[in-house]
């Protein structure tokens, strides 16, 4: 499992919380645990009441996966960016869900929650449109023990290998590599591109 840090919300110190998410390239929506669910003793949970910029929407969340885990809650709105260390003022407000109930296959995992980076609606096509971001696109560097995500673009000087870019428009697709390779991702808005290379 492959995840990412996001802080959400604006609290008395001026940022928000840090919520480790699964990076979902299947999904559009963020989803994490609201204060007063029983989603899993070692959980980071999103109160609404101590931040000061989160907004309630009024509507219900609910999710489905693929494997066919179900969470469900509240839609909230709330500033969002991407880093343990990033600051609300780099943030955007973006919908969320801010759930109530999780799946056992949820409660179980090491990160707080899950991100949608695929589709539309991302906190990377927010950041886009907010225009805090040099390209609508990210990167994902996935390793045996570790992993890198870049948003709104890639930073190369990461890469100690050849890249190579293999279109494959609509559908992400992959290929079998050595265990010292690693693949990247590039998502964007009208394509996919996958690359092979080692990253630092």
């Amino acid at each position: 499992m492959y995840y990412t840090v996001v802080r959400i919300g604006t609290y008395q110190d001026g940022d928000g919380i840090p919520f480790t998410l699964i990076a979902d390239t299947g999904s559009a929506t963020i989803a994490i645990p609201c204060k007063g669910c029983n989603c899993g003793a070692t959980k980071h949970y999103f109160d609404m009441f101590k931040s000061v910029t989160a907004i309630d929407q009024q509507r219900s969340y609910s999710q489905c996966y693929g494997e066919g885990s179900c969470n469900s809650g509240k839609l909230l709105k709330d500033i969002m960016c991407f880093g343990p260390h990033c600051h609300s003022i780099e943030g955007t407000s973006q919908d969320f869900g801010c759930c109530s109930k999780y799946a056992s296959s949820f409660q179980e995992q090491v990160a707080d929650g899950i991100i949608g980076l695929g589709h539309s609606n991302t906190l990377v096509e927010a950041l886009q449109n907010a225009k805090d971001l040099l390209a609508h696109q990210f990167a994902m560097c996935i390793g045996e023990k570790a992993g890198r995500l870049t948003v709104g673009g890639c930073k190369f000087s990461f890469c100690t290998g050849l890249v190579r870019l293999h279109a494959a428009v609509g559908t992400i697709t992959t290929r079998q590599t050595d265990a010292n390779d690693f693949v990247f991702l590039l998502y964007f808005v009208v394509a996919f591109f996958v690359s092979f290379f080692s990253c630092s």
